[in-house]
């Protein structure tokens, strides 16, 4: 198992919405390095990198949340804070139950438009003490005054584990950081003990019908794959990117495991070309359904269980199954 990472504590301040702060001591994280807190006279302040400048936020006892991404969600779920969510984007795309009841009761407001757009007028009509948001999009803008507009940036960060501990910065804002710490703690521990026998090499990516996408070198699967020992084939800086059909087959050559991440209605379109590929290339291939499984949610606070799949790739007799399955009926 790789380590997971050095601390790395970032000195400088930008204040958000213009008022200086005063730095006080920062608290060192264990992997995450774009985020970090400090204490000045028994007041805690969040800090933030953002593109190179620091931002900093104070506690504000917030109680409601618009979330303006569904990998946010997750971190809410497992500190039991799904209550405090005002309003999120897509959110028939997480299979929750007390979410979908909450979108029912109108608790929980769904922010898109008819047009799939941000509804901006909800925010405004259905006003959050803070709004969290991934900054791979523009931040939201206008929004109430009395709306606090934080950047999420854990998707930058270099390791699963790193990722994991933005549930810190979750559980200040919620008032649940000793939970969050806890949660933290528990699941380095479970991953620390998890180590891959002669991993192999592995291809990941997802198929639209038409094209194979490999993924990006930062994503949670790559990543972890990367950690755990496996030779990651075809990972890019950039983002899901295409790889031409010659390319993939040299790869398919190599007789990697191949993992796929694919909605139901993909695995069945790709019923056909992955038992090809099996049949030409003698390829063991796995898929991660992401909607039934709401990967893409789950396997951010879940790193364990993802590494406890990709462990069990390697060791036949392991038949853990949070999110990887087989493709093909009776296997």
């Amino acid at each position: 198992m790789k380590k997971w990472g050095w601390i790395f504590v970032v000195f400088g301040i930008w204040a958000c919405q213009e008022n200086q702060v005063e730095m006080g001591q920062p608290i060192a994280n264990d992997a995450a390095r774009l985020f970090f807190f400090s204490v000045h006279e028994h007041d805690t302040t969040l800090h933030i990198i953002q593109n190179g400048d620091t931002l900093s936020f104070h506690q504000n006892h917030a109680q409601r949340f618009h979330l303006l991404s569904t990998t946010l969600f997750g971190y809410f779920d497992v500190l039991n804070q799904i209550q405090s969510i005002q309003g999120i984007v897509y959110p028939n795309e997480i299979k929750n139950q007390l979410l979908q009841q909450q979108i029912q009761k109108k608790t929980t407001i769904d922010l898109q438009s008819n047009s799939g757009e941000l509804d901006k007028e909800r925010l405004f009509q259905f006003p959050a003490d803070v709004i969290l948001y991934s900054p791979f999009e523009p931040a939201p803008n206008p929004v109430p005054n009395n709306s606090q507009v934080i950047p999420f940036c854990d998707y930058q960060e270099q390791t699963a584990l790193a990722r994991l501990e933005w549930i810190k910065v979750v559980g200040w804002l919620t008032g649940q950081s000793m939970a969050a710490n806890r949660y933290y703690d528990e699941v380095r521990k479970k991953m620390g003990h998890l180590e891959l026998k002669n991993p192999k090499s592995i291809l990941i990516g997802s198929h639209d019908g038409q094209h194979f996408y490999w993924s990006s070198k930062n994503s949670a699967v790559n990543q972890l794959a990367d950690d755990a020992g496996f030779e990651v084939l075809g990972q890019n800086e950039t983002g899901n990117s295409i790889l031409e059909k010659e390319a993939l087959w040299q790869i398919l050559q190599q007789r990697p495991v191949l993992l796929l991440l694919l909605t139901a209605s993909q695995i069945s379109q790709m019923q056909p070309q992955m038992m090809e590929w099996r049949k030409q290339f003698s390829v063991d291939i796995f898929i991660i359904p992401v909607d039934q499984t709401s990967y893409f949610q789950n396997s951010i606070v879940h790193p364990d269980w993802l590494l406890e799949d990709l462990e069990s790739l390697s060791i036949p007799q392991n038949k853990t199954s949070h999110f990887i399955r087989t493709p093909f009926s009776g296997q």
